[in-house]
């Protein structure tokens, strides 16, 4: 049995419950009962303040019944409720996960749930060190480069492309009054497609590992991801917001042109199932601009332009990488994918890494050999 590598105090987990979510602008009382839950869980897990970078992942799920939660305002709440517990200052985030309960999602209009004795909203927080969190990733990957596992190898295959030429040339054949069911067909093959875009090793915070910068140095890799995506994947790239004063409506104004010029060239658009956004931001400091801001700005615009609703994102990680080219990088992938990405660290968080594995089975098989030699006389 694997023993735990980190060391308890590095990692925070709570679940919050409160008769509402927390919103800003957020009431003290209400502050405070959050803040009291939050302190609880971190003293019984022996857990520390953060003085370095973090990564926070929320699970948010707010009553059934009533509340529909406007994240920005939810996300930012709870950030500040981290504040003095886990970390300082949110500004320490440098990597940011948010996923929301799926009935939100518009394929859930017409659910009623059950009645409940309780009705409580709730929020599951995950946090520590960006580089725990990096350290994981990379481990993933160089494990995926065998396995051939999601979310780094694509689900959408030539078979599928094939299947998706075969219905479009049937849809042109069929006459106008009998297409609305071959067209959602087609239109799921369309979006399939749209939203497989894979993860590779330069998709997650902080500095690269050693094999990394030398590949790196020697081919240009990150141009390579760029051009491929731009051709083949669903993504666009904003330049950073800017701090000064005026710069927000020239930068929402070129988001804006972006998403447009994306709705314009891609084909499965609206979205309609559930998709996840990958933001990775590249470059230049944000200029007092926190990372939970800028991923609202962009997912508030994404979903009035690009989805059928509101919600219909059902998670989203923006974080700060290195590499180029300076910018914010928009992806549109799977939200199967993030969730397999999610099973996948998460499995890996109480096992050691390779290293340390062979390590302890050389200082095993010398303590096994030097009690051999003892037991025969040798020592």
């Amino acid at each position: 049995m694997y023993e735990e590598v980190l060391p308890p105090e590095r990692y925070l987990t709570t679940f919050v419950r409160t008769p509402r979510l927390l919103r800003k602008p957020v009431r003290q009382k209400d502050l405070e009962e959050v803040r009291a839950q939050i302190r609880d869980d971190a003293t019984a897990q022996g857990f520390a303040k953060l003085e370095g970078p973090v990564a926070v992942a929320m699970n948010v799920y707010p009553p059934e019944l009533g509340q529909q939660p406007e994240l920005p305002k939810v996300i930012k709440a709870y950030l500040d409720a981290l504040e003095g517990i886990a970390y300082d200052d949110d500004r320490q985030v440098e990597f940011l996960e948010v996923r929301q309960s799926s009935i939100r999602h518009p394929m859930m209009d017409g659910y009623t749930p059950e009645p409940v004795e309780s009705d409580d909203a709730s929020i599951f927080i995950e946090v520590e060190p960006v580089e725990d969190y990096t350290e994981r990733y990379d481990r993933a990957v160089r494990v995926a480069l065998f396995s051939r596992e999601a979310p780094w190898w694509p689900d959408w295959s030539v078979r599928d492309e094939n299947k998706l030429i075969s219905r479009r040339r049937e849809l042109e054949s069929t006459p106008e009054l009998d297409r609305e069911p071959l067209q959602a067909v087609v239109r799921n093959y369309e979006e399939r497609r749209l939203t497989d875009g894979i993860l590779t090793d330069i998709d997650r915070p902080g500095a690269f590992p050693k094999a990394s910068r030398a590949v790196h140095r020697i081919l240009p890799l990150q141009r390579f991801h760029r051009m491929v995506r731009r051709r083949g994947g669903a993504a666009f790239w904003i330049s950073l917001p800017g701090g000064q004063k005026g710069s927000s409506g020239s930068w929402k104004q070129e988001l804006q042109e972006a998403m447009d010029e994306f709705k314009a060239r891609e084909v499965g658009l609206p979205l309609r199932g559930f998709v996840a956004l990958d933001i990775a931001v590249r470059g230049a400091s944000l200029e007092g601009k926190d990372l939970d801001n800028l991923a609202h700005g962009i997912l508030v615009r994404f979903e009035e332009t690009l989805c059928v609703r509101r919600g219909t994102v059902s998670c989203y990680r923006v974080y700060t990488a290195l590499g180029e080219p300076d910018g914010v990088q928009v992806r549109v992938l799977s939200a199967t994918r993030l969730l397999g990405l999610n099973i996948i660290l998460s499995n890996l968080r109480g096992k050691p890494p390779l290293e340390e594995r062979v390590k302890r089975w050389g200082e095993d098989m010398q303590d096994r050999l030097n009690a051999l030699a003892e037991e025969r006389g040798f020592g």
